[in-house]
């Protein structure tokens, strides 16, 4: 296959948006594919760049600027749109993908299948940016710029998705929540996980937890949509503290002051966003794990990693929801209610040497993005077959 891949966030950017099209992109050229990436130029990284990165074989990688200096959303259309330009003339592309967010450039979509009859793919790993969230968090709008900012993004979903061969989400919730909105193009709408790196965790170093103390383990943003959570959590440390029962905090990502001053009085220990492997083995030290995430229609990626451990979760979660879901299927999730309840949770799971979130998870390969990158393959053979 001939691929032709938008990710606006791609290697060697090093937070969690561009994972998923990198992973992609390493197995498909692995298994002899050729794609041409389209991605923003590293200066507009900052600093969240990995200097390890290695080039990917079979790839060609292509950096979009746009003209002038403004980095409006209509300059970073214009500019992959003629980035594709430049990259298209005397190619046959077989297939183009376009990962977002941002979405914007989805746009593109149509403009490939105008001007080039190339099928395209819609990848939505992130719905954050479709969804009116609630006050407080960071993505919230107010008053006009608010509306107008809803209204935009459903006009470029309407366009983008109307020409779409293939619509792919990356939770249930959330292809049910665009087939309600798009109910003429249901029938090309499916979801795809994101998964835990498995290839990052081939030199994975586990470590097993200190059973004298009780520590919990957070991966990346606890307090990202309120402090609610981290209340509890220091309220029922503090009671099983009084009763006797040791504890320590292990938080592993980037700083969040309402989490440092909750639990600055307690065992607490911050550790900066580490390598991926590196952040996975001193998680894995922890004999519990917890997860705050305010978002039904989507999954929380540190949810597949915590799988992958195979740790005890306590999860805070809104009900029915994709994280939740996933994580019920497994008997020492818990879903604490109040702070009282998490203590009864904790006590229980440290009095009777809980060690795994589930004694039957013999094989975790299904939630791999190795798995899912070859669901992808499929799929892009499949649409490939169909054009």
């Amino acid at each position: 296959m001939r691929v032709l891949l938008l990710s606006h966030f791609f290697e060697p950017y090093s937070l969690v948006g561009a994972r998923r099209m990198s992973s992609l992109v390493r197995f498909l050229a692995a298994t002899g594919n050729e794609v041409s990436v389209l991605k923003a130029a590293n200066e507009f990284y900052g600093s969240d760049i990995d200097p390890d990165a290695a080039p990917i074989e079979n790839t060609e990688i292509c950096e979009v600027r746009p003209a002038g200096a403004s980095t409006s959303w209509t300059a970073w259309i214009k500019a992959y749109k003629k980035a594709i330009d430049a990259v298209t003339a005397g190619t046959g592309f077989d297939l183009a993908l376009i990962c977002g967010g941002p979405f914007n450039y989805f746009l593109t979509g149509p403009y490939l299948k105008r001007k080039y009859g190339i099928p395209y793919i819609l990848d939505f790993r992130d719905v954050a940016a479709h969804k009116l969230v609630a006050p407080g968090a960071a993505l919230y709008r107010t008053g006009l710029k608010r509306s107008l900012v809803f209204v935009k993004n459903r006009l470029i979903e309407g366009l983008s998705i109307r020409k779409a061969d293939r619509i792919v989400a990356t939770s249930p919730k959330m292809e049910e929540l665009y087939r309600e909105r798009f109910p003429g193009q249901s029938s090309r709408m499916l979801t795809i996980y994101n998964g835990y790196d498995d290839a990052a965790l081939t030199s994975f170093d586990r470590k097993e937890p200190d059973g004298s103390l009780l520590s919990i383990g957070i991966f990346g943003k606890f307090t990202y949509y309120g402090n609610e959570h981290v209340k509890l959590l220091k309220e029922a440390l503090r009671e099983l503290e009084r009763t006797g029962i040791p504890c320590r905090i292990v938080h592993i990502g980037a700083q969040e002051p309402a989490v440092e001053e909750e639990l600055a009085s307690l065992n607490y220990v911050h550790y900066p966003t580490l390598p991926y492997s590196e952040g996975m083995s001193v998680l894995s030290s922890c004999g519990v794990l917890a997860v705050s995430h305010y978002q039904q229609e989507a999954i929380a990626t540190k949810v597949f990693d915590y799988i992958f451990l195979n740790r005890p979760v306590i999860a805070f979660l809104p009900e029915d929801s994709d994280s939740k879901l996933l994580l019920a299927r497994f008997e020492h999730a818990y879903f604490p209610a109040s702070a009282a309840e998490l203590s009864r949770q904790l006590r229980y799971i440290y009095e009777n040497r809980i060690t795994r979130l589930s004694a039957g998870i013999t094989d975790t390969g299904q939630y791999s993005r190795k798995a899912q990158n070859a669901r992808y393959r499929d799929l892009l053979e499949t649409v490939i077959s169909e054009s």
